[in-house]
């Protein structure tokens, strides 16, 4: 809620200063943009992250494994018994299919809930560079003002006379 009020509020500052007297803009304000979807999409380093976290998910997803033939077998076995089982028999065999299949799902929440967390950990400890990136090459290179080049609705072309989004690529993928 709070990051979203300030884009809010970076994006009208932007209009506004791309609505001021062209001089004074000229002269004592540098405004750059970073296109953080293309740093997503092109950074090595985003790349690396985005493989960890699926491999992540795919050794999760295999912990699971076992347990969903185990069902399978149980339920076949249940299958190919039905006919000769007794009333209290196919009560008491559906009972623990249904136990194990609850047990599965449960599991299989938590797996999922994990994996979402570690997605969630990495995108933010990810997210916080960049932030960090974006704000060094600011006072490095004397910006007055750098915003997310997606998140404004309109600019003429040529507004952002710096897009910093390669800079930022290069910082990012430099890093251990």
């Amino acid at each position: 809620m709070m990051r979203g009020l300030s884009i809010i509020f970076l994006t009208l500052f932007t209009v506004v200063l791309g609505f001021a007297n062209t001089a004074q803009t000229a002269e004592g304000i540098k405004v750059g943009s970073v296109d953080s979807q293309r740093v997503l999409n092109e950074s090595k380093k985003a790349n690396e992250i985005a493989k960890s976290v699926e491999e992540f998910a795919k050794g999760k997803e295999k912990l699971l494994e076992n347990d969903r033939k185990e069902l399978e077998k149980i339920d076949e076995e249940y299958q190919k018994q039905i006919s000769i089982l007794s009333p209290e028999a196919r009560k008491q065999k559906e009972e623990q299919i249904k136990k194990k299949f609850e047990d599965f799902q449960k599991k299989r929440a938590a797996l999922s809930d994990e994996v979402r967390k570690k997605n969630a950990e990495v995108s933010k400890t990810f997210g916080e560079k960049v932030e960090n990136i974006v704000k060094n090459i600011g006072k490095k290179d004397g910006f007055t003002l750098i915003v997310e080049k997606r998140g404004l609705m309109y600019s003429p072309d040529d507004f952002y006379l710096f897009d910093l989004t390669d800079k930022v690529i290069k910082e990012i993928d430099s890093q251990k």
